[in-house]
């Protein structure tokens, strides 16, 4: 059976229990969910207006006369401590109004961080430091003196902001993920965030002795990231333009930064540097999937050469474009809410996958800062650019798989049956009817996802500066562009001193190098980007000159003619492109290995 615990914390479900279970067995249960110890646990409930304090630990739920569903009120030292201390709070006798906004305001500061041993995003660890409310001067109507301050003039807090100019016209639907934590924990200063348990199992088949859960959905009032910032409309036009040139549809990821976002209190800016397209394909069937993007050998590898450039995996961005018989754009998707079902079901996997390190939080992760770009056409005609989230909910549904996409309504969520070993919560949503009136509904079993979506603005600087100077070299993984080592002298030719390293400041320039030249000269060649003063450009350019030039070297062997036998070292080629090497990994191990033998360059590139 299941139980209800209430406590400051809020009302948590505890499941596998049977009335045989003990008082010592529930406090372990308790303590997993809500990281009290079972000693500081004070458990009672309450029949007939009267408390009954469960005092022994080796009495079970049966003596109590604990049923399913029943409500059990927890207290602890945690749980109280706010209560006493508010308690014990001065009492303000005189009217002050100074001193009143300055009371509030300093009681609403960010609590000092405490020593922990995860690592939270240098964005997080700044705003913690922020003081987050909004300073506004004396207006005309106040009338007190300078020192004074009224309804009029009082700072703004920053979960209020929507209430008050700009935000107000800006019509700002949700408020940064600080903030309402902040709110939150001026509240209840021991709060701990945690992922919800909708989906109960049953070792012994009998769900129906379950109690069954309800998830209303309303919607998220917050956000993890509250801005897409692309540093340059070359990102994306660059990205538009396989599409243009093929028709077909593009997945890529992006990298850049997360940073404080100026226009919003505590908010956060996602701004994007490149954009990484892994190697994908068209089904057949459907030419608006797009399949194998998500299994990117080479993808751990660019995240590392990401960290190397202080760049991290910001979220992904795709097209859905269609056009007609003249080549118009067109759209068979909502202004509003574009999204597909199976597109949400992506972006909510991809942000459990990537979740956000929060140190108030059971587990130390809550939420994420994953954000997803659509590019897909309007109603217009044109090309229309839009940034998402999905609701903490929705993930937490999606990843204890209760709900999937419908395939009658790709616009929707279906729940899954419950069976005899797994009982889903009843989704439960509010919207108008036939008659205009906002009714609650249950799903059965579809139902809208537009309750999970969280919209995100995005756009770009007036004066960009871009982290990477140049965005000119071939993109890795697309049919039709070649990278090849002749464009790399044909970009830094003609360079010197601080030119040469602009020139090597290409995003996919530096993929490209990492496969070609060895950790050390990489390593140098990153950070004469970052900083060319830090390495010597002479050095850099010899060194990746020698690597052109034997590249250019094993590139310029002829072919056999027909009738001609092969020298050794076309024999030894074709023996390595047989096992399945690249042929410009083979012939560097050959011409490194002076085509000695099979086996010296088999051992080059075992050691390599």
């Amino acid at each position: 059976m299941i139980v209800r615990v209430s406590s400051r914390a809020g009302i948590k479900p505890i499941s596998d229990l049977t009335p045989e279970t003990t008082i010592k067995a529930l406090k372990a249960k308790i303590s997993q969910v809500l990281s009290i110890p079972p000693s500081d646990q004070a458990l009672s409930i309450r029949t007939n207006n009267q408390t009954k304090t469960l005092s022994s630990d080796q009495e079970t739920l049966s003596t109590y006369n604990i049923r399913n569903g029943d409500l059990i009120f927890l207290t602890s030292p945690q749980t109280t401590q706010d209560k006493s201390t508010a308690r014990q709070a001065p009492i303000v006798t005189k009217v002050d109004v100074t001193n009143q906004s300055n009371i509030l305001h300093n009681s609403l500061k960010p609590p000092e961080s405490s020593q922990t041993s995860v690592i939270e995003d240098p964005v997080d660890v700044a705003l913690h430091k922020e003081d987050g409310w909004t300073k506004r001067p004396i207006s005309r109507y106040c009338q007190h003196g300078p020192k004074g301050s009224c309804q009029r003039c009082m700072p703004i807090a920053p979960w209020s902001i929507q209430n008050y100019e700009p935000w107000l016209s800006q019509k700002l639907k949700h408020i940064p993920f600080h903030a309402w934590f902040r709110e939150r924990s001026y509240r209840n200063s021991q709060i701990l965030l945690s992922a919800e348990t909708y989906v109960q199992k049953s070792e012994n088949s009998k769900y129906e002795k379950l109690q069954n859960l309800s998830v209303f959905c309303s919607g998220q009032n917050y956000r993890h990231v509250d801005h897409v910032e692309f540093e340059t409309s070359d990102l994306v036009e660059r990205f538009l333009a396989f599409w243009r040139k093929t028709g077909q549809q593009r997945v890529g990821f992006l990298y850049g930064r997360y940073e404080p976002e100026p226009t919003i209190p505590l908010g956060i800016r996602a701004t994007v540097a490149a954009i990484y397209e892994p190697p994908q394909s068209i089904r057949r069937k459907d030419p608006m999937n797009v399949v194998g993007y998500d299994s990117d050998p080479d993808q751990e590898r660019v995240d590392g050469i990401a960290k190397m450039l202080n760049l991290t995996r910001l979220g992904m961005v795709w097209t859905s474009l269609k056009t007609n018989e003249k080549k118009q754009i067109i759209t068979d998707r909502e202004d509003d809410h574009p999204l597909t079902a199976r597109e949400c079901l992506i972006m909510a996997n991809y942000q459990n996958k990537f979740p956000n390190v929060w140190d108030k939080a059971v587990g130390k992760k809550f939420g994420s800062k994953f954000v997803s770009v659509l590019i897909h056409g309007n109603k217009e005609g044109n090309v229309d650019l839009q940034a998402y989230q999905m609701s903490d909910q929705c993930c937490d549904l999606i990843r204890e798989d209760a709900i999937r996409p419908s395939k009658q309504d790709p616009n929707k969520f279906r729940v899954r049956k419950s069976t005899p070993e797994v009982l889903y919560p009843d989704i439960l949503y509010r919207q108008p009817n036939e008659y205009g009136y906002t009714v609650q509904f249950k799903a059965e079993p579809t139902f809208p996802l537009l309750f999970f979506v969280v919209s995100v603005r995005h756009g770009f600087p007036k004066k960009p500066e871009p982290t990477f100077s140049r965005n000119q070299f071939p993109i890795e993984n697309r049919k039709g562009e070649t990278q090849t080592i002749d464009l790399v002298r044909v970009q830094t030719s003609n360079c010197v001193g601080s030119e040469y390293f602009n020139a090597l400041n290409d995003f996919h320039l530096l993929l490209y190098l990492s496969k070609h030249v060895d950790e050390d000269l990489f390593s140098a060649i990153i950070k004469g980007v970052k900083d060319p003063r830090s390495v010597r450009q002479d050095e850099i350019k010899s060194s990746l000159d020698n690597v052109i030039n034997r590249h250019q070297q094993l590139n310029s062997s002829a072919p056999v003619p027909p009738g001609q036998k092969p020298t050794q070292e076309q024999e030894l080629l074709q023996q390595l492109l047989g096992m399945g090497y690249p042929e410009d990994i083979a012939k560097e191990a050959l011409w490194a290995t002076g085509n000695r033998s099979i086996e010296a360059a088999i051992e080059f590139l075992l050691q390599r």
